[in-house]
């Protein structure tokens, strides 16, 4: 099929989104804050989710495209070819690696368009760009790959990627939905919200439960810190496939009265403001939007040593530990307990370092800055 001649190159700019699936995730959900809040007299946002998704409901101010519902990748391939002849964007970005990736930007190239991005959020879908197919194609017709740490660039360039390819954009927090609550506030929220003494300390997490967030060792922690904190309060916030397993872990440590496991909330930002520390155990992380979350709520921080997370997180903010090491976590979150003070000043530079450097309009100022950067290169 003969593809058509190169779009007019004129704003507002139509920016054709792909991405495998629209399910929630952190990922997900600041694809959708991006495309919310792009400048609309610039930009036009358009997306193509391959295979649906719960958040499609969602997406107010984009057209949206997708596949059959449930259907394996592959069939969505006509429709998204269809989608992008249809809408000629001027740039189509690629969120994440995989089948709807790879195919929205061999497309995007027989179509002429004249920009063609992907960004990479996850270390899986580093090694994959790199694979022998998607490494031709991210060097040859790719215009620019976005991750959302320091320590994927050098991996990419140990795979031979340029680094004038590479661009670090890291994602940001609605500072005004997660924000610190006054003392008096936050014990409020831990009588109403978790129905416990307001003097009862509160040490909180957000995540999937999945193998890769490393729970097992927060249940770990918590064994080990009843014996000098009996009263402290471990709340997990999510749901996932492993519930069963950290149900049975707290069980046979016997901290079932210390560990509550809350599932899905939807109200994570008020629960944010009844915790009195954050911790992160996950044995890889990208750029962890909880962190950030937690941050901008006024939390002081314990957190694994992994991937993107000592860029966010300054050591004036929290405290950093070795992955897999329950010893080390139990330590951290002792310290902290054992001194409100400390909590407190991270605490404060926490918010203040989101308030300089993370905020949702630095993350958008960012994306918008390099899309006319990259269009400005093709005029």
């Amino acid at each position: 099929m003969k593809p058509a001649a190169s779009p007019q190159i004129t704003p507002p700019y139509r920016v054709f989104f792909v991405i495998g699936s629209l399910n929630k995730g952190g990922t997900e959900l600041r694809l959708l804050d991006v495309i919310r809040r792009l400048n609309p007299a610039a930009f036009t946002p358009v997306l193509f989710a391959a295979k649906g998704g719960e958040l499609l409901p969602a997406v107010r101010n984009a057209r949206v495209y997708s596949g059959p519902p449930g259907a394996n990748v592959l069939f969505s391939l006509p429709s998204l070819w269809r989608a992008l002849r249809r809408e000629r964007p001027t740039v189509v970005w690629c969120v994440n690696q995989g089948i709807a990736s790879f195919f929205g930007r061999l497309f995007a190239r027989l179509l002429r368009t004249p920009v063609i991005m992907i960004s990479l959020h996850g270390a899986d879908t580093i090694t994959a760009a790199m694979d022998r197919y998607n490494a031709w194609l991210t060097r040859r017709f790719t215009d620019r790959v976005v991750v959302v740490n320091r320590q994927y660039v050098q991996q990419l360039k140990k795979q031979r990627l340029p680094e004038e390819k590479i661009t670090v954009l890291y994602n940001g927090v609605d500072e005004t939905l997660f924000s610190p609550a006054a003392p008096e506030r936050r014990q409020a929220l831990k009588r109403e919200l978790l129905g416990i003494d307001p003097q009862r300390p509160v040490i909180g997490t957000v995540a999937n439960l999945r193998p890769i967030k490393a729970l097992d060792v927060l249940i770990r922690a918590a064994a080990r810190l009843r014996q000098t904190h009996p009263d402290a309060l471990f709340i997990i916030i999510g749901e996932g496939r492993q519930r069963p397993a950290l149900e049975q872990l707290c069980a046979d440590y016997d901290v079932a009265g210390n560990v509550r496991l809350l599932g899905t909330r939807s109200d994570v930002p008020e629960l944010m403001r009844a915790f009195d520390i954050y911790a992160l155990t996950s044995d890889y992380e990208g750029c962890p939007n909880t962190i950030l979350e937690a941050m901008a709520s006024g939390l002081p921080v314990v957190a694994t040593r992994v991937g993107g997370v000592p860029e966010l997180l300054p050591p004036e903010a929290g405290i950093l530990v070795p992955p897999r090491d329950e010893t080390a976590l139990a330590g951290a979150l002792r310290r902290l307990l054992d001194d409100p003070g400390l909590r407190r000043e991270m605490g404060r530079q926490a918010r203040a370092h989101i308030e300089a450097h993370f905020t949702m309009q630095q993350m958008i100022a960012g994306r918008e800055a390099l899309l006319l950067e990259l269009i400005a290169a093709k005029t």
